[in-house]
């Protein structure tokens, strides 16, 4: 099941750490920094880009949990988990934070649209789901088409 997940924050005299909760305990995603991007974090309302990273692993998520910090300008991040799976969502209004985001980031990270958002929770919710029988049959569907010259 989908579950919304916080990245925790901590302060010491060595910096600023940040963990996420995961199935196995807690998942340090950065440690030691000097500043704290959490002050620009908030709700984003209008006039923003869009980035998601659909399919996003812990390593990927310490990377940008660790480049957060050089933001100028308000954002929001989102994070949810599904087992050991990871989505993501990240919305800047400085258009200079989104270019340089989406340089530095597009390995990973996609430009995104509330149509694009639409069409992928369609595709989500329509996928197939397999039924086993108590015997360990399973009945399924098959389209066949055929291509011709």
């Amino acid at each position: 099941m989908r579950k919304r997940q916080k990245i925790h924050h901590q302060h010491s005299i060595l910096g600023h750490s940040y963990h996420v909760d995961t199935a196995e305990g807690p998942y340090e995603l950065a440690n030691g920094l000097s500043e704290d991007w959490t002050r620009l974090a908030g709700r984003v309302s209008e006039n923003y880009y869009w980035f998601r990273a659909p399919t996003i692993t812990l390593a990927q998520l310490a990377d940008t949990v660790q480049c957060l910090h050089s933001m100028s300008g308000k954002f929001e991040l989102a994070l949810w988990a599904d087992g050991d799976k990871f989505d993501a969502s990240l919305k800047v209004t400085d258009e200079l934070d989104a270019a340089s985001w989406a340089w530095s980031f597009a390995h990973f990270w996609a430009k995104w649209s509330p149509e694009q958002e639409k069409e992928f929770q369609a595709a989500k919710k329509s996928k197939p789901k397999l039924r086993v029988g108590k015997n360990g049959t399973v009945k399924v569907k098959v389209q066949v088409s055929t291509i011709e010259d």
